[in-house]
């Protein structure tokens, strides 16, 4: 369904106070701070040494891990902060002086014992279409089935069980915390004023549903989605929530139990959920538009909401990702110029034809290649489907260049054709660097294109900061020159706009169709001013939330290190007259 953008002005849709003061308090939250250690919280960090220690009598190590994460949960603190209407975030506060004995008791212990989980567990999108369907009970019904049918005399049965066993220690324990909140929301209704005391009511009534049974309304869904979420430790994609969602919208607008500006505010406040539990450096997020599964093209309503909710919440995360093909419409690559063209840097854009046939062409059946999401930054994976293993090895392509002076992308395409993981899953190569074309250009010597030595390398497929002299076009030309379909790990190309208005948008949309139809996977924009760059840098008070694209996510420009900051200001500011 086509929604038109007269519908979905953003200046008609303003952020309510409830989300003002939520976003205020969230900048105010200890993760948005500098955290000394364990970046998901030292509370939780103590309550898993706790656990491993706990679960000695596993038979397993997979299911001591899943043990420990029971433990976790049954005792994690419960958290509702004010004037939430979706809940769930770890308990962040300093610890305790028993706390602090215990962590210094258990640190030690973990360290010697705990195994190493080498590589990236999580960048994934799991199957929060199923999750709302049909719930925890759905979920640990469906285990008990697989494990009744296995036959445990067949060594291979044995794999399969522990892994099963594991699944059902850990839903179980996710039941259990939301029992706890819904205890913890009664509570805290007895001594609140009377409007709160109902929000509490009726967040607990919602919590004695979800996630345990299937989601009946798009706020049951939406809770159910972030508390299974936050309770685990990593980076999880929310996938098309414009799609799986779009059912229960429209039946809530049919029978009156919402509006649009009502779901607006629910998306908001689920949104500014994920700083408080994602450390700073964290990418993830979830993907609007391009095709479902039959191939049809996707641009309904909540796919402009879920856009609309970057100018309110006007925070690095979640990671916006919007897929654009050629039955994109206009006003809806209107709606993310818009928010471009203000600074925001979402939503990242995605070239969904030249993805898909990129997926078609790994092998990928064609019901699944429309169903992907950047599992963090920019990397290419299946929503709802596991054996995902991205970010890693990292390779420092310019010192490759250096060592071996080949054409680079044919031979990593080639260094992947043969290499499976033990799941059997294809290693894809990605073209994009996060944080690294700073970290490693520390590391690297001089380059013969003229870089100087310990200097930031070029981000991805971008051109080196401050070389593209002839305007965004040619920029966007060169950087797309190369074939990029086999890099399904994801290419990322920066692009930095002067903030010029309309005139800007205007650039910005063209800029956009350009990269599309060249078949660049990627686009991400930042339209901030370099003066504004250095003022930030001078006075970070008056910034804190001056958000800039990086390598493939956002984040804060005032809390990046000096060097990231450089790499930043360093890019080439296009201007528009320059556009060709």
């Amino acid at each position: 369904m086509h929604l038109p953008r007269k519908d979905l002005i953003v200046n008609d849709m303003k952020p309510t106070k409830r989300i003002e003061k939520l976003r205020e308090q969230t900048f105010s939250s200890p993760m948005m701070a500098e955290l000394p250690s364990h970046s998901w919280g030292l509370r939780r960090g103590v309550l898993l040494c706790e656990g491993w220690i706990d679960s000695g009598n596993q038979p397993t190590t997979r299911l001591r891990r899943a043990a420990s994460q029971a433990y976790r949960m049954e005792r994690e603190r419960v958290n509702i902060n004010d004037h939430e209407l979706i809940v769930g975030c770890p308990d962040l506060s300093g610890l305790t002086e028993d706390e602090r004995g215990r962590l210094a008791e258990t640190t030690e212990i973990a360290r010697m014992c705990i195994p190493k989980s080498p590589g990236v567990y999580d960048h994934m999108a799991m199957d929060y279409e199923k999750l709302i369907t049909v719930g925890l009970d759905g979920l640990i019904s469906e285990v008990n089935q697989h494990r009744k049918v296995l036959d445990l005399q067949l060594p291979e049965s044995i794999a399969k069980d522990e892994f099963y066993h594991g699944c059902l220690l850990e839903l179980n324990a996710l039941a259990g915390i939301a029992e706890r909140y819904v205890e913890h929301a009664r509570a805290l209704a007895e001594s609140s004023p009377p409007e709160r005391a109902r929000e509490l009511l009726a967040i607990a009534d919602i919590l004695t549903k979800v996630p345990t049974r299937p989601a009946t309304t798009f706020r049951e869904a939406l809770q159910s989605i972030h508390f299974y979420t936050f309770l685990l430790l990593g980076d999880y994609q929310m996938g098309r929530p414009d799609q799986y969602l779009i059912g229960l919208y429209r039946a809530d607008i049919a029978a009156g139990r919402l509006t649009p500006e009502s779901a607006l505010e629910l998306i908001d406040c689920f949104c500014l959920l994920y700083s408080t539990y994602h450390p700073r450096g964290s990418a993830v997020g979830f993907m609007v538009g391009g095709r479902d599964h039959e191939g049809n093209a996707v641009h309904n309503e909540l796919t402009y909401l879920f856009v609309q909710s970057i100018v309110h919440t006007r925070m690095a995360y979640p990671g916006i990702g919007l897929c654009v093909h050629d039955e994109t419409p206009d006003d809806l690559l209107d709606l993310a110029v818009d928010m471009l063209s203000r600074g925001y840097s979402h939503p990242a854009i995605f070239n969904d034809e030249a993805i898909t046939r990129g997926l078609l062409e790994l092998g990928i059946p064609e019901r699944d290649a429309c169903n992907y999401v950047h599992s963090s930054c920019v990397e290419i994976t299946l929503c709802a489907q596991s054996s995902c293993w991205v970010f890693s090895p990292n390779i420092n392509t310019p010192q490759l260049f250096l060592d071996v002076m080949r054409e680079v992308s044919e031979m990593m395409t080639r260094a992947c054709e043969g290499i499976v993981t033990l799941f059997g899953s294809k290693a894809v190569p990605g073209m994009y660097s996060y944080l690294r074309h700073v970290t490693e250009g520390e590391k690297t010597p001089a380059t013969p294109d003229g870089r100087r030595a310990h200097t930031p390398l070029a981000a991805a497929s971008s051109p080196v900061q401050g070389r593209d002299v002839s305007g965004p076009t040619a920029s966007i030309l060169s950087s797309t020159c190369w074939n990029q379909l086999p890099f399904m790990g994801g290419v990322a190309i920066n692009l930095k706009f002067q903030p010029q208005g309309a005139a800007t948008r205007k650039s910005m949309k063209a800029v956009i169709k350009t990269s599309m139809a060249r078949g660049g996977l990627q686009l991400q924009v930042n339209c901030v001013s370099r003066e504004d760059l250095l003022d930030a840098r001078a006075n970070p008070d008056k910034h804190r939330d001056l958000l800039v694209r990086i390598g493939g996510y956002s984040d804060y420009f005032t809390s990046l290190s000096p060097g990231m900051q450089d790499e930043i200001v360093n890019r080439t500011e296009q201007d528009i007259s320059d556009t060709k």
